[in-house]
C-alpha cells in the first residue's frame, strides 16, 4: 500500500507539472487578433497581444496592429503606423478617500498628422515638444544645399528625439536642388541621414526644371539610385502647379506613378485657397492624394501648407486643413518663414482641433 501511495503522490505531481507549464500556452492561444478584441468594443491602444509582438496603430485609421519588433520599427519609419503613448501609473489614493475606479483612458489619437522643420530657434523647438503628438513629424535638415553642418543635424536630432513626445517621428534630411547636387554629394555624406530631399521648382537653382513627366521620373530614378547606394531614401518635393492669371495650373502628371519613383512626396500646395480655382483645385489634391494611397501606398506623402504671406495665416491655413482632410488627406507639412514665425506656430498649434 506505501508503494502504492507513493506512485499516486509521483503521478500528481507529475499532473500539475504538466498543467503548470502548459498554462502560459493555452494564454497565449486565448488572445484573439486585434480585429476580433476590437469587433468586441477593446479601444484599440488597448488591444493586447501575443507574446513576442508590440502594438502599434495604423496611422491611416487608428486600427491596433501586432507586429514583430523589428517589423514595428520599420512600419514606423515609413509613417505607417504610430506607437501608442504609454499613460502613467495612478497613483494610489489615501485610505480616506474614494475607492470607486474611474472610466478607463482612452489614449487620444490625431485624425491627421502635421510635420514641421526643425530650427535652430529655441521657442520654435519648445513648441514642437510641447504640441506635437504621436505620429507627428519633426524634420531636422540642413539648410538648401549647404551639406556642410550634415554631422551637427544627426546631432541636434538626438537632443531633439530626447525630449519629443513618444510617438513622435524625428527624422534628418540634408536638401539639395539639383541632381548634379545629389549625384556629386550624396555618396560624401555621413551614415545616419535618413532623408535626402530634391528640391524640384521652376527656380535657378534646378537648372533641369521641367513639367515633362517622363524627363521628370528619369530625373528621379538618378536621384534614387543614388540615395539607396548610399544606404539614404528619397524625398521629391515639387510644386503641385504654376499659377497664371490668378489660377493654379496643375501639372499634367500621373502623379501615382510619380509617388512610385520616391521614398517621399511633398506637394508644395500652399496658398492655393486664395486663387480664384482654389476649390476645384482642392477636390482635384484629395483625388490625387487617393489615388496615391491606392498605387503607392509605401510612399510616405504630405501636402505642404505655409505659414507665410504668401502661404496664408494660422487661420487660413487650419481651414485649408480641415478642407483637405475631409479627403482623406492625414499627413500636412507646415512650412514657416519670417519674424512672425513663433507667433503663428503658436496660433496654429494652439487652435487646430485633432
Amino acid at each position: 500500500m506505501s508503494n502504492i501511495s507513493h506512485y499516486a503522490v509521483l503521478l500528481i505531481i507529475f499532473l500539475l507539472i504538466v498543467v503548470i507549464v502548459n498554462i502560459p500556452f493555452s494564454l497565449a492561444e486565448s488572445i484573439e487578433s486585434p480585429r476580433k478584441q476590437m469587433e468586441k468594443g477593446v479601444l484599440a491602444s488597448d488591444v493586447v497581444c501575443k507574446s513576442g509582438l508590440e502594438l502599434i496603430l495604423k496611422a491611416s485609421d487608428n486600427s491596433a496592429a501586432c507586429v514583430k519588433q523589428s517589423t514595428s520599427i520599420r512600419l514606423l519609419q515609413q509613417g505607417w503606423g504610430v506607437m501608442v503613448p504609454k499613460v502613467p501609473p495612478q497613483e494610489t489614493a489615501p485610505q480616506n478617500q474614494s475607492q470607486t475606479k474611474p472610466p478607463p483612458i482612452s489614449t487620444p489619437t490625431s485624425k491627421f498628422n502635421l510635420a514641421f522643420l526643425a530650427s535652430s530657434n529655441s521657442a520654435n523647438i519648445q513648441l514642437f515638444e510641447d504640441n506635437l503628438k504621436p505620429g507627428d513629424y519633426l524634420i531636422v535638415s540642413t539648410s538648401l544645399a549647404d551639406d556642410s553642418k550634415a554631422s551637427s543635424v544627426l546631432q541636434q536630432a538626438v537632443d531633439i528625439k530626447s525630449k519629443v513626445k513618444p510617438g513622435v517621428n524625428v527624422i534628418t534630411l540634408v536638401w539639395y536642388a539639383s541632381i548634379n547636387d545629389v549625384e556629386s554629394k550624396v555618396p560624401k555624406l555621413p551614415k545616419g541621414i535618413d532623408y535626402i530631399a530634391y528640391d524640384f521648382e521652376p527656380w535657378d537653382k534646378t537648372p533641369e526644371y521641367t513639367t515633362n513627366q517622363q524627363e521628370t521620373t528619369s530625373l528621379l530614378d538618378r536621384a534614387l539610385k543614388v540615395t539607396h547606394d548610399n544606404g539614404f531614401k528619397l524625398m521629391f518635393t515639387p510644386t503641385y502647379g504654376t499659377i497664371q492669371n490668378g489660377q493654379i495650373v496643375m501639372k499634367d502628371w500621373d502623379w501615382s506613378q510619380v509617388a512610385q519613383h520616391t521614398d517621399s512626396l511633398v506637394i508644395q500646395f500652399q496658398g492655393y485657397f486664395k486663387l480664384s480655382n482654389g476649390a476645384i483645385e482642392g477636390n482635384n489634391m484629395k483625388n490625387i492624394i487617393k489615388q496615391i494611397s491606392d498605387k503607392s501606398p509605401n510612399t510616405l506623402t504630405f501636402v505642404q501648407l505655409a505659414l507665410t504671406p504668401v502661404g496664408g495665416t494660422p487661420d487660413e491655413n487650419i481651414g485649408a486643413i480641415n478642407d483637405l482632410h475631409g479627403g482623406n488627406i492625414n499627413k500636412f507639412l507646415i512650412y514657416y518663414g519670417g519674424p512672425q514665425s513663433t507667433d503663428n506656430i503658436k496660433d496654429l498649434l494652439t487652435k487646430i482641433q485633432r
